[in-house]
């Protein structure tokens, strides 16, 4: 069912254009073509780049980029998958989140830390909102862990040691892939098929994740639900009550790591409800949150990890989180 045209549809459809007038870009928003051919590089670092392979073909902007810490494909390497940010509405695999206030250069260098930790680095992107709403973004992201099952092979990959990783609208998709892997019942609501088994999604790295729709007045806030999820009153409604990962969890859940920053609350109470919800269930996980006598964190923070203490704490802690579930 198509869902109503709302206001915040609108409103956020006039920032989407602005934005692109502003980068100077002619490409749709949400386009079956890629934003360059697909092509391999090796960069000065040693790092292999592959740019804009196709994982599926039922929704736009369904490409991904792949980083490899070398030109050795003698072996498989575990997967960090990252899904990026920017409310489900702009973002990009390459730039990240516009709406996190960092660099671009400090977007790739969370990934280049994985990469030195001997990952391969997997950045998808996805369909916006508002033509493509929740759940079209979650069948993308399980349709870029098949598709890279199916090539595991050809791209030197161990799927058996994956890790998911995603920054605000994409640290959402991870907080649901891990719930849609470990509880089959869950997928079915959504119409899904896990494209893994769950002991194969060793770990996430839910970075500032916003699924908690209770008690958010923020005007802009409230817009980022509504648009996504096509619901005028977001809190109480089917969907609203799909994406409260917490209140579904039910004895099985991947290992966690769960960061928020600490000036908005829609971003604590997310990740404080995931807390409380696996600690409840003695399911492993990891908080990383720091209230505002230690530091003032803005959304985004972690990208600031070259000049911030807490947010290079967070990284660090981050990146031991990961090589610990891979072992």
């Amino acid at each position: 069912m198509v869902s109503p045209t709302l206001k915040a549809d609108l409103v956020v459809t006039a920032i989407q254009r602005a934005a692109m007038k502003k980068m100077g870009r002619t490409r749709p928003l949400n386009s079956f073509e890629p934003a360059l051919p697909t092509s391999t590089r090796v960069l000065g670092d040693g790092v292999v780049y592959v740019n804009d392979l196709k994982y599926g073909e039922d929704y736009p902007n369904s490409f991904l980029d792949v980083w490899y810490p070398n030109e050795d494909r003698s072996r498989k390497l575990p997967v960090l998958v990252n899904f990026h940010g920017g409310g489900f509405f702009i973002g990009d695999k390459v730039s990240g989140d516009p709406l996190a206030g960092a660099s671009r250069e400090s977007e790739k260098a969370v990934n280049a830390a994985f990469l030195s930790d001997g990952f391969v680095v997997v950045c998808p992107t996805y369909a916006f909102a508002p033509k493509y709403r929740f759940p079209v973004q979650v069948v993308q992201a399980n349709q870029v862990l098949g598709y890279l099952a199916s090539r595991a092979d050809e791209l030197s990959l161990d799927m058996d040691r994956v890790v998911i990783m995603g920054g605000s609208a994409g640290a959402g998709l991870t907080e649901i892939l891990g719930l849609i892997h470990t509880d089959r019942a869950y997928a079915e609501l959504l119409g899904i098929v896990p494209a893994l088994d769950a002991e194969q999604v060793r770990g996430l790295l839910i970075d500032e994740a916003a699924l908690t729709t209770r008690g958010v007045t923020d005007r802009n806030m409230r817009m980022l639900f509504q648009l996504w999820l096509g619901e005028k009153v977001p809190d109480g409604s089917r969907a609203g009550n799909l994406i409260n990962v917490p209140q579904h969890i039910r004895g099985a859940y991947p290992p966690a790591f769960i960061n928020t920053s600490n000036l908005q609350h829609w971003f604590i109470d997310s990740a404080l409800d995931l807390h409380a919800a696996l600690d409840r269930q003695g399911l492993p996980n990891e908080l990383f949150y720091r209230d505002q006598t230690v530091d003032q964190l803005e959304h985004g923070y972690l990208n600031r990890h070259a000049e911030n203490a807490t947010a290079a704490e967070c990284l660090a802690r981050m990146r031991a989180f990961a090589l610990k579930v891979i072992e």
